[in-house]
């Protein structure tokens, strides 16, 4: 897994398997993942990823599936510097947000899709016509 963080002016990258992430574990799933403070949090895979991205200084964080009606497209990460309990106005708006990203990411590639098959249906009628002539 590899961020950038603009207010550190830097990068970094994790030295675990993408697999054992919570990111990966989030999109599987499908489940958003709350996290108050991951350097006190009890669950191993969180205290795992927190020893490894100590460097990055975050503390809060939650992760929010991209979900389409044709599965998981991605996963939202929004962190914080300092331990956080996220209320339930907080969740219940990040929850649409993320709904609204996967949205919009959806039609993006819907778009795209569509005008790859346009691209190739003209192709096809030029041969055609170029056949019929």
């Amino acid at each position: 897994m590899f961020a950038i963080d603009p207010l550190m002016r830097g990068n970094f990258s994790l030295d675990i398997p993408i697999e054992e992430t919570t990111v990966w574990s989030v999109y599987q799933e499908q489940q958003p993942l709350w996290v108050v403070d991951w350097q006190q949090d009890e669950r191993s895979n969180i205290r795992m990823e927190a020893q490894n991205a100590a460097g990055a200084g975050y503390r809060s964080l939650c992760r929010l599936p991209l979900r389409t009606p044709q599965g998981c497209t991605g996963v939202l990460s929004i962190a914080g510097f300092r331990p956080h309990r996220y209320s339930e106005h907080e969740i219940q708006l990040l929850l649409l947000v993320a709904d609204q990203v996967a949205l919009g990411l959806a039609n993006r590639l819907g778009v795209d899709v569509q005008r790859r098959i346009e691209l190739e249906l003209d192709k096809t009628n030029a041969r055609m016509k170029l056949l019929l002539s």
